[in-house]
């Protein structure tokens, strides 16, 4: 399917997207970041989850060099949910022990973690490894039921995609619709695009319009589109 001829989208800096989302990112509602590794997903989503003044990170990996981010801006790691100190902003690191450890005493422990939250009310959830933790935790009926609940008790969550094709699959489309704010990196691959347009709502030509508008920006893959309730934006870094 050949790209289709879509308006020119605005131009604006990822400040300026943060003094944006500043206004217009609501309690409760939920953002996704798609992109392919080292595009800046995570970079990115460490500014944008800062606007918040209670953030869990999940983390999954036995080692991951990205918490760093968080954890120069103050993030304390907690092994065990609830959290034992009064800690606004904590990552959740239940990491394994091997390459073998029991993935389902990890899993366990998240779904604990995402329930007790839920139930709190008020927390930002961010997600790095959302297609592991759809795919290799089955996590994804509990991602799922998060999208599509957890407005209604003001807990916002942050998913980060590389593959969205990938969690599509394991993740229903109409929960991943829920995201009310979606910034979507540069992508070559037509399933990947497809899986895009269904997480923004768009027509699959119309998103490829806007890819081919991505490739006007010298930036590597680190520009993106945002697309969001009332707007419609290229970010440049």
């Amino acid at each position: 399917m050949q790209a289709q001829p879509v308006p020119t989208v605005t131009r604006i800096t990822q400040k300026q997207l943060l003094t944006y989302l500043k206004r217009k990112w609501l309690q409760g509602e939920h953002v996704a970041l798609l992109g392919q590794t080292g595009t800046g997903k995570t970079t990115l989503a460490s500014r944008i989850v800062d606007i918040r003044s209670f953030v869990v990170v999940i983390a999954v990996k036995r080692r991951d060099e990205t918490l760093e981010l968080f954890k120069k801006q103050g993030y304390k790691v907690i092994k065990k949910w609830p959290a034992d100190y009064p800690f606004k902003k904590v990552i959740f690191w239940n990491k394994p022990d091997s390459l073998s450890d029991d993935l389902g005493k990890q899993a366990l422990a998240i779904h604990r973690a995402f329930n007790d939250i839920y139930l709190a009310g008020g927390w930002a959830i961010y997600m790095d490894e959302v297609g592991y933790l759809a795919g290799s935790l089955g996590l994804g009926r509990d991602i799922g039921v998060l999208l599509n609940q957890a407005r209604s008790n003001h807990v916002s969550v942050i998913v980060a995609m590389t593959r969205p094709a990938s969690v599509i699959a394991r993740v229903p489309k109409e929960a991943l619709n829920q995201a009310r704010h979606i910034v979507i990196f540069k992508y070559t691959n037509i399933d990947e695009i497809e899986a895009c347009a269904k997480v923004a709502g768009i027509s699959k030509a119309t998103m490829l319009g806007y890819q081919e508008q991505l490739k006007r920006y010298p930036k590597g893959n680190t520009d993106a589109l945002y697309v969001g309730k009332d707007d419609l934006f290229i970010v440049t870094p």
